[in-house]
């Protein structure tokens, strides 16, 4: 949490540099903006929508991609049946590569395989 904590000074900071002012609230407002955005458009067109940035201006785009950049994330995770959809088609496919294996005792009257003597 502390790392949070250091993130939301920074971007208090840089608000302070790009509008002059930061409010109580809104560094942690941006830094969710940016944890739930898929990408640096997702953040510019969120931060586009609240109205409160000029997400055409240089300045504020280096900050989007400064955010973006340090806002951290977790890795995706699979959902509990698509790992077990995943673990059973690997199991398939590593079955596959099996084939039956006859066996003398299987193959029933006829002539003896080379090298076996039948017995009397």
């Amino acid at each position: 949490m502390a790392a949070m904590a250091a993130l939301e000074r920074w971007v208090s900071g840089q608000l302070q540099e790009l509008l002059g002012l930061s409010g109580r609230h809104v560094p942690a407002f941006l830094v969710a903006l940016a944890r739930r955005s898929r990408s640096l458009e997702e953040l510019l067109e969120r931060l586009r929508e609240t109205e409160t940035l000029r997400v055409e201006e240089p300045r504020v785009r280096e900050f989007a991609r400064q955010l973006w950049d340090k806002v951290p994330r977790e890795a995706p995770r699979e959902p509990p049946g698509r790992a077990a959809e995943r673990a059973a088609l690997e199991l398939q496919r590593h079955n596959r590569g099996y084939r039956l294996v006859e066996s003398d005792e299987e193959e029933g009257p006829g002539p003896a395989p080379a090298g076996h003597a039948q017995e009397e």
